[in-house]
Formats: structure tokens, sequence, C-alpha cells
């Protein structure tokens, strides 16, 4: 009969959907909006396969990056006891 959250639902549909809609256009194999290039410019070098290669390694990349931060954060989330101070420090040590 009362519904508090009525005016909140749609906003939160639509706060949803627009994030969708930025992680569809983040691994969309398409190429970006500034550098957009028709199938007719690939028609001098001779066909569009390697148009179709690199988006292929876009989409690769963003994924490959996705698993190293999930890994990061699993590891870090599972071995938080083991780090401490001296050995943060000897890693970025490491680094350098």
């Amino acid at each position: 009969m009362f519904n508090k959250n009525k005016g909140k639902s749609t906003k939160d549909t639509s706060a949803r959907s627009s994030f969708i809609l930025k992680v569809k256009d983040l691994f969309d194999p398409q190429p970006q909006k500034e550098k957009v290039l028709r199938h007719e410019d690939f028609n001098r070098a001779g066909d569009t396969y390697y148009a179709t290669v690199s988006a292929g390694y876009k989409v690769m990349q963003r994924v490959l990056v996705l698993i190293l931060a999930l890994f990061l954060a699993f590891s870090v989330i599972t071995n938080f006891r083991e780090i401490t101070y001296d050995n943060f420090f000897y890693l970025i040590l490491s680094f350098f």
C-alpha cells in the first residue's frame, strides 16, 4: 500500500543500466570513437584482417587486466596476516 522506495527504484535501475552499458563499452571489440576506422579505410591494405585482430587484442588486454586485479585482490585478502611492514618494504625495495 505504502511504497517509500517508489522514486528510488527508477533511479537504481537507470544507474544499474548505465553501469552495465559502461562495462559493455569497455569490452566492446569495436574501435574507440576517436580512432574510428571504416572497413573501406582498409581496402588499400588488402583486407580487414588486421582490424579484426586488433579488436580481439583490445578485448583480451582488458580481460587480462581484470584477471590481474582480481588475482591481486584475492592474494591480499587470503594472505593478509603474512603481509607485514618489513615484507612490504622489502617488496618495494626489490622494484628499485
